[in-house]
C-alpha cells in the first residue's frame, strides 16, 4: 500500500476512535453520577484513567497529522498504545458499574453512535468522490465523442473526394481513418481509467 494512502487510513483510524472516545467518555461521565460511593470512587479513577488516555492520544493524533508518511509510523504505534488504554479503562469502569446494565448499555450506544456518524462521513466522501469522477469521465467521453464526429466527418469528406482523385485521395482517407481510430481508441482509454479510478 503506498505510504500516503496508508498515512490517510492511519490518520482516519485515528479521528474515529477519538470520537469514540469522546462519546464513550461522555456517557460513562453522566452515568459515575448514579453510581454507589464505592463502584463511584472506582468508577472515577477510571474516567481519569480514560481522559488521561484520550490526551495524550489526542496529542499523539495532532503530531501524526503534522509528520510525514515515513515518520508516521512510530506516532501510528504509539496511538495503538493509547487506543488499547483506552479500552483497559474502559473495561475497569464497566467492572466498577456491573450492576447497572443501563450504564453497559449507554456507553456502548454511544460508541456506536459515534462509528456511525464516522461510517456516514466516509461514505458521503466516498459518494462524492465517485460522482466526481463519474461526471468528470462522461465530460471526458463527451469530448472524445465530438473529436471521433469530426474525424469521421473528415472522413467522409475524403470519401466524397475519392471518386474524383487517385492513389494520393486514397492514402489521405487511410489517414483519416487511422486518425479516427486512434480518437476513438483514447476516448476509450480515457473512460476505462476513470472508471478504474473507482474501483
Amino acid at each position: 500500500m503506498p505510504k500516503t494512502s496508508l498515512a490517510h487510513e492511519q490518520l482516519e483510524w485515528t479521528k474515529q476512535k477519538l470520537d469514540e472516545i469522546d462519546a464513550t467518555l461522555a456517557s460513562l461521565e453522566e452515568s459515575a453520577k448514579s453510581l454507589s460511593s464505592d463502584a463511584r470512587v472506582e468508577a472515577e479513577r477510571a474516567l481519569a484513567r480514560i481522559a488521561t488516555a484520550r490526551n495524550e492520544f489526542r496529542r499523539n493524533a495532532d503530531v501524526l497529522r503534522a509528520q510525514t508518511a515515513d515518520a508516521g509510523e512510530e506516532t501510528y504505534a504509539a496511538l495503538l498504545a493509547k487506543w488499547t488504554e483506552v479500552e483497559l479503562g474502559l473495561q475497569t469502569y464497566l467492572a466498577a458499574a456491573a450492576s447497572q446494565a443501563d450504564t453497559v448499555k449507554n456507553a456502548f450506544a454511544a460508541r456506536a453512535a459515534a462509528q456511525r456518524v464516522t461510517w456516514q462521513k466516509s461514505l458521503a466522501t466516498i459518494q462524492a468522490a465517485a460522482s466526481e469522477t463519474v461526471e468528470r469521465a462522461r465530460i471526458e467521453a463527451d469530448a472524445a465523442a465530438a473529436r471521433l464526429s469530426e474525424a469521421a466527418a473528415k472522413v467522409e469528406a475524403k470519401f466524397g473526394q475519392a471518386s474524383n482523385a487517385g492513389d494520393e485521395s486514397w492514402k489521405a482517407i487511410q489517414s483519416a481513418i487511422a486518425e479516427a481510430h486512434a480518437v476513438q481508441q483514447r476516448t476509450w482509454k480515457a473512460i476505462t481509467d476513470s472508471f478504474a479510478k473507482l474501483g
